[in-house]
């Protein structure tokens, strides 16, 4: 595959997410227009603050990260943000995006240490990042999460 072709595959899919993300808030939960520019907006955002620390990582770091690495983390950052995008605010986007880049890595890192078969990632980009955007969740909830409580209930609910 061409680099070409993995850039457009991966905008593509991107867009299409986070467009995705914003119409499950305007349709299905039926808010407003405000409300999902705001989801489209934070996952925007999360995939931004991905790539920023998946380019701080390959600069000082002397880990191999190659350009469909970043590529499959704006995927990783899209499925951890997606859980909570409609319920979370933009700086914690950012969070979650720049705590997903090391999980992502960490993740290739692991399931290529075990021998697992997986030249594309998956477990990588979409698994794990999803399970933790559950968690994070529990963390984030504007309502009912740990940094707006002070309580780990959802959080709680969220492990188990």
């Amino acid at each position: 595959s061409s680099p070409q072709h993995a850039v457009f595959g991966t905008l593509a899919t991107v867009w299409a997410w986070i467009a995705l993300n914003g119409s499950f808030v305007h349709n299905i939960y039926g808010q407003g227009a405000h409300e999902a520019a705001a989801v489209i907006f934070k996952s925007v955002l999360s995939v931004a603050s991905g790539v920023l620390v998946a380019a701080i990582w390959r600069a000082f770091t002397p880990t191999k990260v190659n350009l469909y690495m970043i590529l499959s983390t704006c995927l990783a950052c899209l499925a951890s943000v997606s859980a909570v995008a409609d319920n979370i605010l933009c700086y914690e986007a950012s969070v979650i995006g720049a705590l997903t880049t090391p999980l992502f890595f960490g993740t290739i890192w692991l399931v290529t240490r075990l021998g697992i078969d997986d030249p594309l990632h998956c477990v990588a980009a979409h698994s794990v990042p999803s399970i933790f955007g559950l968690l994070y969740a529990g963390f984030f909830d504007r309502e009912n999460g740990l940094t707006a409580t002070g309580s780990g209930h959802l959080l709680y609910v969220q492990v188990i």
